[in-house]
Parts: structure tokens; C-alpha cells; sequence
């Protein structure tokens, strides 16, 4: 373990790894804004160029160059131009989603990318993976391993890239990759052996059966909303109203705030989680927590909050079904105007409800912030960002929960 000293050396060492980070950021921000400058300054000698040409072309035949002559178009050719490092802001990201939506858009035609970049030519490259490794045996000093490697998370991770590859690429280039021929003396094999037997190959022919079924469909709230009220009407789900919520019905009114929560065996963190929830300078005006079947104490914990909560409380019993239909019922129930999610394992800042409530307006419909991540003992956890960003509004569009737990 770490002394006092090391810890210490590993703080600053990191602060200043965040100021050259930060001066390099600045950097490229600056060059970046000076070639977007002078690309805006070539505009009129472009738009200028290609009135004159256009004016020339209006006075010939088809017939006075091959290249005036209209032909069927078969093949496109696309150039993707992104950097070949980060520090550029929304750049590549941007470049690479533009450059997957015309690819999607042209899919019945012949399609050849011209990439240059670093970022571009790793973004359309062929996908690896590996299934563990270890080599510390043989390199006891300079070792390598990957933590954590388990059958279960390497059968997660080929899926993933196996989706990606599907989407990606087409034909003959639908390729993907497994680093495991041979590999003993690294400690990375996808043979049978004494510590997992053949789990390594059944997650394998799992995450091809995955990877080729379509993606789920995201329910209509209404259907949602139909379902919830039969599963509380064949006694499926258990609700149970306290303080204001016991005689309520229909909407709350604009403006009204519903927290929708759902729980699973958490009951070590629910009374921190509802805690900062009474604790808010704009309380909100309903709870409704959806206990997904906890075998802990998560519902007397609920409970007894609900007692003396200073808004409505609405809890909801049912057999665990994952944290999707959890989410998805609580917010069929939910009567505000507007909803905010919590995991049951959050803590909300003290403002949390009213700046997120101010940053919405008719034009946007979702705001979110930054997190500060803590261990189990609410402390500030070594490696957490200490920079919480203001609520960021994000345009109106609203569906349903589709995440499993």
C-alpha cells in the first residue's frame, strides 16, 4: 500500500499533468479557431470561383468536354479529413457521426472512403479483441495484465464489436478480430482449462447469436403507461401512497416536480440518497420509489422516510424485473410536471432540483450536470472529478427508458 509520501508525489504529479493538459488544450483551441478563420476568409474567392465557372459552363454543350456530360452516378467517394490527435474540442466526434450518417444514407450505392487522420483511420478500422492477459511470469518487471478478464465481460465486450462491425462495415469487410492464437506464454487463450473450462468458446458463440439479433425497440409511453395500470390492477405491482399522495389524482399542475427512484438492495445507501432529497432548496413535490424486489431492508427504509417526509411519497412493490422496468413504471406513475431520475445509491446537491428546474423551459425538455463520485463511506473517492459543470438544457425529445439493469 501507498505511504503518505508516495500519495502526496501522485497528487502533484497529476496536477501538473492537468496544467500541460489544460496549455495544450488552449493551444489547439487557439489554431483550431485561426483555421476556421482563414477557411471563412477563402469563402468569397470560392463562391466568387464557382460563379464564373458556372457562368462558363452555361454557355457550352454537353458535348465540348467529357466532363460536362451528365452521367449516371454509381460510385461516390468519400474523404474523411479528421486530426490526428484529441484537443479539438467536438471535431472528430462530430466529423465521424456525419460521416456514419452519409454512409447510412448512400448504403445501396458503392461507398469508398479516403481517410486521413489518425482518429478517422482508427474509427473505420477493423475491431480486436482479447480474451485475457497476463504475461508477468515471463516479464516479471514489465508485465502486462488486463484486470478483471472473465468470460462473462470478454463475451460483453465481442458483442459490442461485433454490433459495431455489423454497422460499420459491409460485406467481405464485416471482419473482426481475436487476439488469442497461441498465446500461452501471455497468459491468453480461448481453449479449454482447469479455471473456466469452456466458458471463454461459449461466450464467444453467445456474443455471435447477440450480436445478430436486432436491436430492442423502445415501448410508446402510452403502451407503458396501459401496462403499468393493469399490472397495479391484477395486484402484479403493490402501490402504496403516503402524506399527500394517499388521496391525489391526475397531474400535480406545471411546474410540479416528480423524483422517480428506483431501488434494488441498496438499503445501506437509500437513507443518504432520500436524505439529500428532503434536504433540497426546492423540494420536490412527489417520490415515487419502485423497490425491484429487494430481499434487504430497502422497503422499511422507504417506509419509514415516507412517515415523515415533507412531500408525497408513493412506494411501488414489485417482483424484480430489472431496473428498466422499474424506471419505466415509476415514471408511468409519476404525476409532475416535470421528472427527475435517481439511482438509489445517489445523493443529490442541495440545488440540485432548482437549478436543473430553472435550466428548462419550452424549448428544452432534459438538463443534467456533472457528478462527483464517492465511496461507500460518502467520501470524495482518489481518482473523482472535483469540477461539477452547470446544468446543461438539452433540446425537447423525450422516450422512455430502455437501459437493463
Amino acid at each position: 500500500m501507498p505511504n503518505l509520501k508516495d500519495l502526496r508525489k501522485r497528487i502533484g504529479s497529476v496536477r501538473s499533468t492537468q496544467q500541460i493538459t489544460k496549455a495544450m488544450k488552449m493551444v489547439a483551441a487557439a489554431r483550431l479557431r485561426r483555421a476556421q478563420e482563414a477557411a471563412e476568409r477563402a469563402r468569397p474567392y470560392a463562391a466568387k470561383l464557382t460563379e464564373m465557372f458556372s457562368a462558363v459552363v452555361a454557355g457550352l454543350s454537353e458535348e465540348a468536354h467529357p466532363l460536362l456530360a451528365h452521367r449516371e452516378e454509381r460510385r461516390l467517394d468519400l474523404v474523411v479529413l479528421s486530426s490526428d490527435r484529441g484537443l479539438c474540442g467536438g471535431y472528430n466526434a462530430n466529423l465521424l457521426r456525419q460521416a456514419e450518417a452519409f454512409r447510412r444514407e448512400h448504403a445501396s450505392q458503392e461507398l469508398q472512403l479516403a481517410l486521413v487522420g489518425r482518429k478517422s483511420l482508427d474509427h473505420f478500422k477493423h475491431r480486436g479483441v482479447t480474451p485475457m492477459w497476463d504475461n508477468t511470469a515471463r516479464r516479471p518487471h514489465d508485465g502486462m495484465i488486463v484486470d478483471g478478464a472473465t468470460p462473462e465481460l470478454f463475451g460483453i465486450w465481442l458483442e459490442h464489436v461485433l454490433r459495431q462491425t455489423r454497422r460499420r462495415h459491409r460485406d467481405d469487410a464485416r471482419l473482426a478480430f481475436v487476439n488469442a492464437w497461441n498465446e500461452w506464454a501471455e497468459g491468453n487463450h480461448l481453449e479449454p482449462d482447469a479455471r473456466h473450462g469452456r466458458r471463454f468458446l461459449e461466450a464467444v458463440r453467445t456474443a455471435r447469436v447477440r450480436a445478430c439479433m436486432p436491436d430492442p425497440t423502445r415501448p410508446a409511453f402510452a403502451d407503458i403507461v396501459r401496462a403499468t395500470n393493469a399490472a397495479v390492477a391484477d395486484g402484479t405491482i403493490v402501490v402504496e401512497r403516503a402524506r399527500g399522495a394517499a388521496h391525489a389524482e391526475g397531474r400535480l399542475g406545471p411546474g410540479t416536480i416528480s423524483v422517480v427512484m428506483p431501488a434494488y438492495n441498496h438499503a445501506r445507501f437509500l437513507a443518504r440518497a432520500l436524505d439529500s432529497l428532503a434536504a433540497q432548496t426546492r423540494l420536490p413535490d412527489e417520490l415515487v420509489a419502485v423497490d425491484d424486489g429487494s430481499t434487504d431492508d430497502s422497503v422499511a427504509t422507504i417506509r419509514a422516510f415516507a412517515r415523515a417526509a415533507p412531500f408525497a411519497v408513493t412506494l411501488v412493490r414489485q417482483a424484480n424485473a430489472g431496473a428498466h422496468v422499474a424506471l419505466n413504471r415509476g415514471m408511468a406513475m409519476a404525476r409532475g410536471d416535470l421528472l427527475a431520475l435517481m439511482n438509489s445509491d445517489d445523493a443529490y446537491a442541495p440545488e440540485r432540483l432548482s437549478r436543473l428546474g430553472d435550466a428548462l423551459d419550452d424549448a428544452h425538455a432534459l438538463a443534467f450536470s456533472g457528478v462527483v463520485l464517492v465511496d461507500d463511506d460518502n467520501r470524495p473517492a482518489a481518482w473523482a472529478p472535483v469540477f461539477c459543470p452547470p446544468p446543461r438544457p438539452v433540446p425537447r425529445k423525450c422516450s422512455p427508458s430502455s437501459t437493463s439493469r
